[in-house]
């Protein structure tokens, strides 16, 4: 991750401190209702026994089932994963940090997160874009992860599908891809309630693309984006906006350029050296904080 100078921009430093535990795994299930009281000795000899953690021991025995661990360490840790109502198979596969938090693919993101936060967040900035040099890159992926993972840090974070050519956040969260959205947002005359879905995973809310317009250049480079783009500012401690790819349009550079601060996305064996090169320049040349290189392995 490359570090830069941060933008003009100033607000209040973000705290991003995160609770300790305060119960056992163990108790931890049984509040919940997944384990009865009376094995919990059972699973402390056979964690004893086996020289593993009380979430494999409950798992090997057959009494507890993987997801149940998870949402359990998940509530020990203070660390939000889905709500209830939400059936954890509705989310894509992608969404890694959701589906499998405590997995290597989850501890890929927050590797990538901790240097975004001292060079973006700590510095006071809000807005975020993830730009891709190509179509299919993982920008993304990488975006709504980066969300995701944020959420699960406490921050209040929205994640907005800026991308109006071929919007894919709403399908990654089993969202409805035809209803408002930012498209509609940027033809209204002045900018009132935003079409925001607050809260989808805790801390987590989404903005999607809304209906396809036959105009998106044109309607991100008006004066009712950059009003967006200060009212979730407002509204949102961490503002994450996916984008379309940077090497085949110029919506890219405009969403860069309104969020102040941008992110380039690359794919091992895919992406050329020209390729990252280009649009660094271009990124750079609007005026925005290109603040780190996420080169994607998937």
């Amino acid at each position: 991750m490359t570090k830069l100078s941060s933008g003009p921009r100033e607000f209040a430093p973000v705290n991003l401190t995160i609770q300790d535990k305060s119960h056992t795994l163990g108790q931890v299930l049984v509040r919940m209702g997944k384990l009865d009281p009376d094995r919990v000795s059972d699973v402390l000899l056979w964690q004893q026994q086996k020289n593993c953690s009380f979430g494999e021991a409950a798992t090997a025995m057959g009494l507890v089932a993987r997801a149940d661990v998870i949402a359990a360490l998940a509530e020990q840790y203070q660390y939000p994963i889905v709500h209830e109502s939400t059936p954890l198979q509705e989310l894509s596969q992608g969404l890694i940090v959701v589906r499998d938090p405590f997995g290597p693919g989850a501890e890929a993101v927050r590797a990538m997160r901790s240097p975004l936060l001292t060079n973006w967040l700590d510095k006071g900035m809000r807005s975020l874009a993830a730009v891709g040099t190509r179509r299919g890159d993982g920008c993304t992926y990488f975006a709504a992860n980066l969300a995701a993972s944020l959420a699960q840090l406490g921050l209040s974070t929205i994640l907005v599908d800026a991308n109006l050519r071929n919007p894919s956040i709403a399908g990654l969260f089993s969202l409805p891809s035809r209803r408002d959205g930012l498209s509609g947002a940027l033809r209204l005359p002045s900018v009132g309630p935003l079409p925001i879905l607050y809260d989808v995973l805790p801390s987590l809310s989404i903005m999607t693309a809304g209906t396809l317009p036959p105009n998106p250049q044109e309607l991100l480079s008006g004066q009712r984006f950059i009003d967006i783009v200060d009212k979730l500012e407002r509204e949102f401690s961490a503002v994450i906006y996916d984008t379309p790819s940077g090497g085949d349009t110029a919506d890219a550079h405009v969403i860069a350029a309104r969020a102040g601060c941008a992110v380039l996305i690359a794919r091992r064996n895919r992406t050329s050296f020209k390729d990252v090169t280009t649009l660094s320049a271009h990124i750079r040349d609007t005026g925005s904080n290109l603040i780190g290189t996420v080169l994607n392995d998937n």
